[in-house]
């Protein structure tokens, strides 16, 4: 339980009316339903909006260094869980990953949101390869990557009703290595980009 859970149930207690109380103190007297809804998120997540993290002090009748403190250690929580995910996520893409391009856009941003998290973000940006490409030469490789792009290119005509023109392709090789190609299939530089970092941030 984080500190300011414990310290919000430890005000109420038994009291079911000292609840409404602080719903009403924390400024929802016209919406106690939403105002329940909101107090037991941050008993829940941990998680506090600025606006009524000001009020806390005054609504919970307490001092506001004893609420400060207890927000400050649920901020440290959150922090190292968020630490903790982000690792087993890599951990997981690292295990899992398979090489692919990834399709740089024009645009960072859809222009439809919903469709694209209900569809999948890979389906405008990441052209499938070989599994086994890394078995093959350099040059080899090279080979299916263009012909990859080539492909992509003379379907999609360059350009993409989500996401707009295609800037250029990464050949993501691996989870920690990438290379920049032009929409003409020319290998560029290595690209800065880590691509499983990339997945993870848009994706």
């Amino acid at each position: 339980m984080y500190e300011i859970s414990r310290l919000i149930n430890n005000v109420i207690g038994e009291d079911r009316s000292r609840k409404r109380d602080i719903v009403r103190k924390m400024g929802y007297r016209d919406d106690l339903i939403e105002g329940y809804n909101r107090l037991e998120n941050i008993i829940q997540t941990g998680n506090c909006k600025a606006k009524i993290r000001k009020r806390l002090p005054k609504t919970l009748n307490l001092l506001p260094k004893v609420v400060d403190d207890a927000l400050d250690a649920t901020a440290k929580k959150l922090e190292k869980q968020r630490r903790i995910a982000l690792a087993r996520r890599q951990e997981f893409e690292r295990k899992y990953f398979r090489p692919h391009i990834w399709i740089n856009h024009i645009y960072s941003k859809p222009r439809d949101t919903h469709l694209v998290d209900h569809m999948g973000l890979e389906h405008w940006k990441v052209l499938n390869l070989p599994r086994r490409i890394n078995e093959s030469s350099w040059d080899d490789q090279i080979k299916i990557v263009r012909n990859t792009i080539s492909k992509h290119m003379e379907e999609a005509g360059g350009y993409d009703d989500m996401f707009g023109r295609i800037r250029s392709f990464i050949y993501c090789k691996g989870y920690d290595e990438s290379y920049l190609f032009t929409i003409e299939g020319e290998l560029i530089v290595v690209d800065d980009e880590n691509c499983g970092e990339v997945f993870s941030k848009v994706g």
